[in-house]
């Protein structure tokens, strides 16, 4: 399968995701700081978000929620170490996984680096994604990163044919 985002060879640390997207890089910091847009582009399949929450300062606190399948719910969380409007996240991440026996499986902690720049009339989107132990673990975020990357694009796609004063389905209206 081909991940077009994704520039480091699988399963090496660390995972490089890097790509150009037609929107600014204001634009592009909204969508990873606003609850409501990250539940639409987050993650590697279609299975969505339950939740997002972020506090999106220095100290300040994330969490991403899946719904519970099969008796498991993932749950990703982590902390701002640092953000500089419309420029720079870094966050600790932490992978964790629920079972509904009550037991929990929790990743070491690694860490993200995302830059956000203005480039050539869009905007570029470099993430880093280091520190992660298990091979098949950095396999598994290269994948994921890669597909959410895919998402992303085509929300900021979305988003900007509706500000043109289409639908919210992203498509013309008709009147």
């Amino acid at each position: 399968m081909k991940l077009p985002f994704l520039k480091s060879v699988p399963g090496e640390d660390p995972v490089v995701v890097e790509g150009v997207f037609n929107t600014s890089a204001t634009r592009l910091f909204r969508a990873w700081t606003t609850p409501d847009e990250i539940v639409r582009w987050f993650g590697p399949g279609d299975t969505p978000l339950l939740s997002a929450r972020v506090d999106p300062r220095k100290g300040g606190l994330w969490e991403f929620a899946y719904s519970e399948r099969d008796g498991v719910q993932d749950v990703m969380s982590g902390e701002y170490v640092l953000v500089v409007q419309d420029e720079q996240l870094i966050f600790t991440w932490r992978h964790e996984r629920r079972f509904s026996s009550g037991n929990v499986e929790t990743t070491s902690p690694s860490l993200v680096t995302v830059i956000f720049e203005d480039a050539n009339g869009g905007a570029r989107l470099r993430l880093r994604h280091e520190r992660i132990v298990r091979e098949g673990g950095r396999l598994g975020v290269g994948d994921g990163w890669s597909r959410s990357f895919s998402k992303l694009q085509r929300l900021v796609e979305d988003l900007a044919v509706d500000r043109q004063g289409n639908g919210p389905s992203g498509k013309a209206s008709r009147r």
